[in-house]
């Protein structure tokens, strides 16, 4: 019975906290969830409703990892954990999700807002001029692939890559992706 009032008064002080965060489809996205006084209990990332354990996706134990499908947890051991969903897709977007501390009485919360964003692919729009620049070089390779990066920035720094595969002297173009 004396460690139910520490606990209470925890899940008091943390309330509900929301984190919104964002991703593009296809790639990994990672995130910290940080509670008071959870150093010592197991934590889980759950989908709404988050009421039974069956709703959870993951869980990992105190100062522990974690994998489950596409979802990893690390706990970092000091009442917070890092939650890393991988291969994101449109489906997982505008969904509630929680992070939550299995504590004994009540649990506490942080709700998790996720967007994922379409991804941006590019399709080969540069092929004629890749052709007319590489044409010699790809001649001279058998069977071999070609990676070319552009560095760009916008509102963060991505690279565009474009892979193509020489074979017996012909092209046969692969579609580029930014990453």
């Amino acid at each position: 019975m004396p460690y139910i009032l520490p606990i209470l008064a925890a899940a008091l002080a943390d309330g509900i906290k929301l984190m919104k965060v964002e991703g593009f489809q296809g790639r990994n996205v990672s995130f910290q969830c940080s509670h008071k006084l959870a150093w010592a209990y197991d934590k889980y990332f759950c989908k709404d409703p988050c009421g039974s354990k069956k709703d959870r996706l993951a869980t990992v134990k105190s100062g522990g990892r974690a994998e489950s499908g596409r979802i990893t947890l690390v706990d970092s051991g000091d009442g917070s954990f890092t939650v890393t969903l991988n291969h994101l897709q449109l489906s997982d977007s505008h969904q509630k999700y929680w992070c939550g501390v299995d504590r004994p009485g009540l649990d506490t919360y942080t709700q998790i807002q996720l967007t994922v964003k379409k991804g941006i692919k590019a399709h080969l729009c540069l092929r004629h001029q890749l052709s007319a620049i590489f044409n010699p070089v790809l001649r001279s390779l058998s069977d071999t692939l070609v990676l070319v990066c552009f560095i760009s920035s916008s509102s963060c720094i991505t690279q565009e890559c474009l892979s193509f595969r020489a074979k017996n002297g012909s092209q046969t173009f692969w579609q580029g992706s930014r990453v």
